[in-house]
């Protein structure tokens, strides 16, 4: 039996850097993991991306799409996992996820999942499904600009929105599936009690240690 037990529980949590929550993840095995990875659509207006260096693993295949067909370029992760520390936790993991997980937090639980670390609980069935790679707009203007399409212009002042720009998918047992509106599934579900309510999810936290 592991003598170090950890619950993680990101129910509600709305996203960040997706590299982080990944890395977070690998964090938590001493096995190599597989990060979920990304692709752009297939558009006249994303082919001008991969001269960006930053896109450079897109390139061959948005240049190929006319011959391809293909709605969604190649796809490749955003996470590398260079320079990490040695430090790997040494115990059982559990995650609790609900509905209101999205973005990187989607990536996170998918990569738990698919790299099989430990048991993902939840409150609801599955994550929120936004699992894409989020650009503001601005960003979105920026490079756009940067590859000659200056049909773009910038929002009103005080206006702003997000636009999913690249579509992840799963990896491992669940390669190929997307997170983008199906999210993950929970392993075990465990109904919220008055109990958990009124007392710091006491029943909540006693189920998912009971798995570990």
């Amino acid at each position: 039996m592991a003598k170090y037990k950890l619950i993680i529980d990101i129910r509600e949590n709305p996203g960040g850097i997706i590299p982080s929550g990944e890395r977070l993840v690998q964090l938590l095995t001493k096995n190599p993991i597989t990060a979920s990875p990304v692709s752009f659509r297939n558009t006249p207006s994303t082919k001008g991306f991969g001269k960006i260096k930053d896109f450079a693993e897109w390139e061959n295949s948005l240049n190929l799409m006319e011959v391809t067909g293909e709605v969604f370029t190649q796809y490749f992760p955003l996470s590398n996992f260079n320079n990490m520390p040695n430090y790997r936790y040494p115990g059982k993991v559990a995650l609790i996820i609900d509905s209101l997980v999205y973005s990187t937090a989607d990536f996170m639980t998918a990569d738990f999942k698919d790299n099989k670390i430990g048991p993902v609980i939840g409150v609801d069935p599955r994550t929120g499904g936004g699992g894409a790679n989020v650009w503001t707009y601005e960003n979105l203007v920026y490079y756009a600009q940067y590859v000659g399409n200056m049909d773009i212009g910038m929002l009103p002042e005080g206006i702003g929105l997000n636009v999913a720009m690249r579509r992840s998918i799963r990896a491992g047992a669940n390669q190929g599936l997307p997170v983008e509106d199906l999210g993950t599934k929970a392993d075990i579900i465990h109904h919220l009690t008055a109990n958990d309510l009124l007392n710091g999810n006491l029943d909540l936290l006693n189920f998912t240690a009971a798995q570990l």
